[in-house]
């Protein structure tokens, strides 16, 4: 079940040399014994961050919509984190034993997930090293959350999260919960709640994946490397409106996302798609300006996401940030 297997048949599960949005599926496909490709992308150091690891074959794998994570099992190409943990969890009937059931089992998963992208928005954003952002965090969105699932597991009459074996839900819960749980403190917290506790220790205690849990998987980082607030990156002093497609109004920014950890790490970025002499200034302040200070500069426009060269709807700052 390593990357250097090479048997053509089996299961392919691409994604960045991280957990991240993979792991579910990797906990599920260890707890199944199921033998798979593990194919871990490896990402350059600062300042580049070089993806050409995973660029060299992003289009080559006959994907129809190319990203990580990615699935491949015979003739099927998948990519989206969820569908191919939902897959995956029907073709090993891992998604319940009923509609009720199968209900329960993604209403869970979409709830491990917010606190997860909770977490990872506070990580890779300009203050993920600040202890006080991150007591905040705990004392409010960890908190909150960990009430809620303790409330959830003392009802619970089962003993894992939907059923009496695990379903793909316990893989999901198992992993956000724990690593939401990362910063210094968080485990004092996680003491008070002890149906949670509970819970992620039976799942540590699971013979498939003890083993797995203990030795591999702490060996592969819980998240990619961190962009700083104040990195010079390339696309904002590049000009290329053909791949860079704006609203061809110079008072829009445009939003670029780096896929990193299955998780978009928002960079704003100024188009300048108009001839003006002041433009090489612009662009040198707009070089060595923080995130924070685009934002408090450009607070009030509008932006333009664009993903993967493809430019979506118009969205408001507080849209943006409140990720709706």
């Amino acid at each position: 079940m390593t990357q250097s297997t090479t048997d053509k048949d089996q299961l392919v599960l691409g994604y960045w040399a991280a957990r991240g949005r993979a792991e579910s599926s990797r906990l599920l496909l260890h707890y199944t014994k199921t033998p798979f490709i593990d194919k871990m992308y490896q990402m350059g150091d600062v300042p580049d961050y070089n993806r050409d690891d995973w660029l060299n074959e992003k289009y080559k794998l006959g994907l129809d919509f190319p990203n990580l994570p990615y699935l491949i099992d015979g003739d099927l190409k998948l990519t989206q984190s969820t569908a191919i943990l939902y897959y995956l969890g029907r073709k090993y009937n891992l998604m319940g034993n009923n509609p009720k059931q199968e209900a329960l089992i993604i209403m869970l998963c979409e709830q491990a997930y917010d606190l997860r992208l909770k977490f990872i928005t506070l990580c890779y954003g300009p203050n993920g090293n600040s202890p006080n952002e991150q007591k905040n965090f705990i004392e409010t969105t960890l908190t909150e959350n960990l009430q809620q699932f303790d409330r959830y597991f003392s009802k619970n009459k089962n003993q894992f999260a939907v059923d009496d074996r695990p379903t793909v839900a316990d893989f999901q819960l198992f992993y956000c919960i724990d690593c939401s749980c990362s910063f210094n403190g968080s485990h004092v917290l996680l003491e008070k709640y002890i149906n949670v506790k509970a819970f992620l220790q039976r799942i540590r205690e699971l013979p498939q994946l003890k083993d797995y849990i203990i030795q591999s998987q702490a060996q592969v980082p819980m998240l990619l490397k961190r962009i700083s607030e104040s990195m010079h990156l390339k696309e904002l002093i590049e000009e290329n409106l053909e791949e860079w497609p704006t609203t061809g109004n110079p008072f829009y920014l445009d939003m670029l996302y780096l896929h990193y950890d299955g998780y978009s790490q928002r960079i704003i970025v100024q188009r300048l798609n108009y001839i003006s002499d002041e433009k090489e200034k612009i662009l040198s302040c707009i070089r060595n300006a923080s995130i924070n200070d685009l934002f408090i500069a450009y607070g009030y426009q509008y932006t333009q996401p664009i993903i993967e060269n493809y430019p979506f709807p118009l969205y408001t700052r507080s849209t943006i940030q409140n990720d709706t």
